[in-house]
């Protein structure tokens, strides 16, 4: 490394080399606040110059500029690392100064700054010139230079920055030598890397060092940087111009990174950070380096390799976002329709981004095959088909947790399978029927619950369009529209019952429309401009004549001789559509009624250790959204411990469980069996409930703050306190044992692992001698 004192005249005016940005440089930035300030330091130098008092002329430091030369015969190319704002900025005063020489007559002059400045004969850039801008920028920036009418050039920073230089110009009385003269006091600090690699001067290390304190570059900046970096300057533009920049950065935008992320996911078949901060984009990029290094011998196969998916991923982009894809899928017309219609049902309809390294991985089996494999379209839309079902399912009945960070773990897996079986459908409904609990694919009789008993008006607001539609279409044979906002989903019974809806229904008219007026039973897809007539007040059979026997969403054989919309009715339907649903998002037989998940061999000593993710601990960070809708299965305890109907196994005393009421009665019999000294700490610190129910108490105590609350709301001692399981707490325990100890076991699975942690952290236990494992 070599670094000088310069100014910016010799920089920019020396006649032997030539200056190129790199493609993964930023565009130019500066606008009127940097350029105003610019021109005052420039100004204050002028006028130093004039004035006869100044002896020591002023001058400025104009920051760091950082080169990596490249000599090619006679020709030498200095590769600018740092400092191309700032270069860039002096080029359109040079540029603003020689046209403003042109309209005064200055040919002469004009001349010399072109010929210094802005052009080398040597230069083996488009038009000679010296300085090559980066590709958003190149258009506006050679127009200018060459003297072309400014309105054929594109607005932007560069056309900008130029006519604020013309303007505040022809504010100053300045002459062009004056500036001229003014650039030789503007010094910057110019460093030279050294070209020799065992210099250790890695220009994209001095890169990331010099912009470490700057806008932090995205996970796309850092991977092209890394990729570009190190190719020759010809190399560079090459690749960017004609490949990277096209291919990633103008076709996914601001999505450059979530696709470069999903990539990485996909290809190392692991669950990643999302890009979206500063030390996740790190993070992110060392593990990118790390694939790099590991599995392409230069880093050209390694873009080659990642451009082949962006095509891929640019199809999910845009229907995730709603746009129609032009590029066909599939050459067949009818089956690229269904192909971008499953695509659309599963990354915009159902919006999972869990599945996109997954999908990725079944589009590059279609597109360009594994190995000697290439997938079918019939193969494609079968394997989608598995995914849509596998995420509709779950949302019908709540899931969504542990999907991020256990499907793209499957990638690998899924290349495998499928390159052995080559039968897609069946290698991805394999994966997702394998999985542990928390992330399983729901049976029909799972189902049968979310159907009869759920809000699916409010709760289910997102996906019933969707759910509806497709049901519709399974059923008439003809595509609807249900994205449409014309489209709606309507309340056959309405909120607001008149009385002929109430005589219609019946006596229990106030109960029915309690239970069932958000159930799916009651709902169906209508077009918008039928809303006056959905909240009308005559009654069902006005609706059903008016309305729904003309809908072409196909009600008419549903409500052929149904004269009232009653309780039967409704519950009827509901079990009806609960059939419709399962025979739309379809399971093979052997699916629909089995638990579809994996299940640890329990003679296996290592089945403990098979399960990480599985455990989790009352100290655990989201352990509200561990525990939501999840299954614990067995209670373990660090150590050996003497406890009956418990196994040791992999280091731990495992106690099987089959509810987390269950979970916390394990926890305080273990620890009266083999930690009662610590349980004895806790019975004698009942207070520290804080004048509230205590998790442990004796009978004794329940009855008295029971008698002392009287009629509390919501305080039922038999519902909270259990001696064991299915024993709960009653005033006959205070009278015949008052020193038997009850546990407090009302609450979720959330609150009743706190309980835990507090009587762990009051009787001082280390945090991981206690876990739940989940099913």
């Amino acid at each position: 490394m070599k670094t000088e004192t310069k100014n910016i005249y010799e920089v920019l005016g020396s006649g032997s080399e030539v200056f190129y940005i790199p493609p993964f440089q930023r565009s130019y930035a500066w606008g009127n606040d940097e350029i105003n300030r610019y021109f005052s330091d420039l100004s204050q130098i002028i006028d130093s110059q004039r004035d006869a008092d100044v002896q020591d002329k002023l001058e400025h430091f104009f920051g760091v500029l950082v080169l990596k030369k490249e000599t090619e015969g006679l020709n030498t190319t200095a590769v600018i690392v740092d400092g191309q704002q700032r270069l860039t900025t002096t080029l359109l005063l040079l540029i603003a100064l020689r046209d403003l020489a042109v309209v005064s007559n200055e040919n002469e002059k004009a001349e010399q700054i072109t010929n210094r400045f802005l052009i080398n004969r040597e230069s083996q850039f488009e038009d000679r010139l010296k300085l090559k801008q980066v590709t958003e920028d190149w258009t506006a920036f050679r127009g200018l230079a060459l003297g072309k009418p400014r309105g054929d050039l594109p607005a932007g920073k560069i056309l900008s920055g130029y006519r604020s230089f013309k303007r505040l110009i022809s504010s100053k009385d300045y002459s062009v030598d004056e500036y001229i003269k003014a650039l030789t006091k503007i010094n910057v600090a110019c460093i030279d890397l050294d070209e020799r690699p065992h210099k250790g001067e890695d220009p994209h290390i001095i890169f990331e060092t010099l912009n470490s304190l700057g806008k932090p570059l995205t996970l796309a900046d850092l991977l092209r940087n890394y990729v570009l970096l190190g190719l020759s300057s010809s190399e560079q533009t090459e690749i960017y111009e004609k490949q990277w920049h096209p291919q990633i950065e103008k076709k996914l935008g601001e999505k450059s990174s979530e696709f470069i992320r999903d990539f990485l996911q996909y290809k190392t078949s692991s669950s990643q950070l999302v890009a979206s901060n500063n030390a996740n984009a790190k993070a992110l990029y060392a593990e990118l380096i790390r694939l790099i290094v590991e599995n392409y011998q230069t880093k050209k196969d390694f873009i080659n390799d990642i451009l082949r998916y962006a095509p891929w991923y640019s199809w999910i982009l845009d229907l995730e976002s709603g746009k129609e894809i032009f590029d066909c899928i599939s050459p067949e017309a009818n089956k690229n329709k269904i192909i971008v219609e499953l695509l659309r049902n599963i990354f915009l309809d159902i919006g999972s981004n869990s599945f996109k390294p997954f999908v990725l991985g079944l589009l590059e089996c279609h597109q360009s095959g594994f190995g000697e494999y290439r997938m079918g379209d019939d193969s494609l839309i079968a394997a989608l088909g598995v995914v849509r079902t596998y995420l509709i399912r779950r949302r019908v009945v709540g899931l969504a947790a542990g999907e991020n960070t256990r499907i793209p773990l499957l990638c690998a897996r899924l290349r495998e399978k499928i390159s052995e079986t080559r039968d897609a459908a069946g290698a991805v409904l394999d994966l997702l029927s394998n999985l542990i609990y928390k992330v399983r694919l729901p049976n029909d009789a799972e189902l049968v619950s979310a159907f009869v008993f759920q809000d699916f008006y409010n709760r289910l607001k997102k996906y019933s369009k969707f759910i509806l539609g497709k049901m519709a279409e399974e059923k008439t044979g003809q595509a609807v529209n249900f994205r449409d906002r014309t489209c709606c989903v309507e309340r056959v019974m309405p909120p607001e019952l008149s009385q002929q809806w109430k005589d219609e229904i019946g006596e229990n008219w106030e109960h029915v429309h309690k239970k069932y007026l958000d159930n799916i039973g009651n709902l169906v897809l209508a077009n918008v401009g039928d809303n006056a007539l959905m909240y009308d007040t005559y009654g069902f059979r006005f609706k059903r004549d008016t309305v729904l026997q003309h809908s072409h969403f196909g009600y008419q054989d549903e409500l052929e001789g149904v004269e009232k919309w009653d309780e039967s009715v409704i519950a009827e339907r509901t079990v009806e559509i609960w059939k419709r649903f399962c025979q739309t998002f379809s399971l093979p037989e052997a699916c629909r009624f089995t638990e579809n998940w994996r299940k640890p061999d329990a003679g296996d000593d290592d089945a403990i250790a098979r399960t990480e993710g599985m455990k989790i601990t009352p100290f655990d960070d989201n352990l509200q959204e561990k525990t939501t809708n999840q299954k614990p299965r067995a209670v373990l305890f660090t150590g050996e411990y003497d406890m009956d109907g418990a196994e040791f196994r992999g280091g731990y005393t495992c106690f099987r469980v089959g509810s987390w009421k269950n979970v916390l009665m394990v926890f305080f019999r273990w620890l009266d069996i083999n930690k009662k000294d610590l349980l004895t700490t806790l019975v004698n610190n009942m207070e520290f409930a804080k004048g509230k129910k205590p998790i442990i108490a004796t009978a004794e105590f329940i009855e008295q703050r029971n008698n002392s609350i009287g009629q509390e709301p919501n305080y039922d001692t038999s519902r909270c306190y259990s001696l064991r399981e299915g024993e709960q707490y009653n005033d006959v325990h205070a009278r015949k044992y008052p020193k038997m100890l009850f546990v407090f076991t009302h609450g979720d699975g959330y609150r009743l692992m706190r309980h835990i942690g507090t009587a762990m952290e009051m009787a001082g236990m280390p945090e991981d001698c206690v876990g739940v494992l989940l099913a």
